[in-house]
């Protein structure tokens, strides 16, 4: 059995998908770019992951390699492997998650730039299906000329059907490696070279200087303005807003309250 998903390999996601395959009976096998193989079998063992490149092949039924998948961009090995054995199978510890966080950025990045030559194959496509309608004279023939020579084209719509296909596959392995991109970011607090959302806060403060150094793994803070004690900023994060709010009141010293607006042009809305 062959089953297509979006999963960071070695993640924590993906070794709970596979293990939940184990316990409906259906075992891994092999591991592919995007899909996975599986053979049924009464008693499934489970599946572990491991990074480091200290897991031998074994012959011993407590721990056997089943496949070491290697991951280019970064250079990654990932090796998923049975075992029984407790002390081999130890949940993620921080190492882990930064890999991890790294594969996914990369992935991200990946995907963002696929978007982009799919969008510029499609106009291609479509271009080039004009110029061929023009010069084989069926565009002539119509009296809507071009365009309706087009949309009354078979081709035209099995190409549009395929590269619309392509569009939606690649939209959905993006929205999967954006929220598990910005799931690890959070873990790591390294937000370096992502594409952050842009929060405008209001903090209302008696100290003339605002330390935001002392929550500066929040986020990227960048003083907009300041006026009677009242300091906004935009602030560059993924972090939901009660927590920022929280944090801020909690460890920045002489902070009275904290507000998020919506900028309208020069204005700001609360």
């Amino acid at each position: 059995m062959k089953r297509i998903k979006f999963l960071l390999k070695g993640s924590e996601e993906e070794e709970r998908w596979l293990n939940d395959y184990s316990r409906q009976g259906w075992e891994l096998s092999n591991v592919g770019k995007y899909s996975y193989g599986f053979k049924k079998k009464e008693n499934a063992r489970n599946v572990n992951t491991n990074y480091p490149l200290n897991m031998n092949n074994s012959a011993s039924e407590r721990i056997r390699l089943i496949q070491e998948y290697q991951i280019k961009n970064p250079p990654i090995n990932v090796q998923y492997y049975f075992t029984t054995d407790k002390e081999k199978a130890n949940s993620k510890n921080k190492e882990d998650i930064i890999l991890s966080s790294k594969i996914a950025t990369n992935m991200r990045e990946k995907m963002v730039k696929l978007q982009l030559s799919w969008a510029i194959l499609g106009v291609l496509l479509l271009m080039v299906m004009m110029l061929i309608l023009t010069f084989s004279g069926a565009a002539s023939q119509s009296s809507i000329g071009v365009l309706g020579a087009l949309l009354s084209n078979p081709v035209f719509w099995v190409l549009f059907l395929i590269w619309l296909v392509g569009l939606t596959f690649i939209l959905k392995a993006s929205g999967y490696y954006k929220r598990i991109d910005e799931k690890y970011r959070l873990l790591t607090k390294d937000f370096s070279g992502s594409v952050l959302d842009i929060k405008f806060v209001t903090i209302t403060s008696s100290d003339k200087n605002l330390n935001m150094d002392l929550v500066k793994d929040l986020g990227n803070w960048q003083l907009v303005s300041q006026k009677n004690g009242d300091f906004q900023y935009a602030v560059r994060t993924l972090i939901s807003d009660n927590e920022i709010k929280q944090r801020v009141q909690t460890e920045v010293p002489d902070v009275k309250s904290v507000e998020f607006v919506k900028p309208v042009g020069f204005l700001w809305i609360p």
